[in-house]
């Protein structure tokens, strides 16, 4: 496993203990999985831009905040989302 899935892991594990607050920061070229009552958040809060192909699950919010563009999920036009699932909180 590497380092990144084992932070995500461990900081999921402690979310959900209530241990440290439930806010991630933007995510770059990464699939999604984010939970309920989490958030991840940032100008844009997910940045799909390398060309791969990512799945995106989101049960929490993607928030963004900007003075001129807030985009919560970008994505390039040579990136593919192979699986978007999102529920309404």
């Amino acid at each position: 496993m590497n380092k990144i899935k084992l932070y995500r892991a461990v900081t999921i594990a402690l979310i959900s203990a209530g241990i440290i607050p439930a806010v991630y920061a933007q995510v770059n070229d990464a699939s999604v999985n984010n939970s309920s009552g989490t958030t991840i958040s940032g100008n844009p809060g997910v940045d799909l831009d390398n060309g791969g192909s990512f799945t995106v699950i989101n049960d929490g919010a993607i928030s963004s905040s900007g003075t001129s563009n807030a985009i919560g999920v970008s994505v390039e036009s040579t990136t593919t989302i192979s699986n978007l699932t999102t529920s309404v909180n």
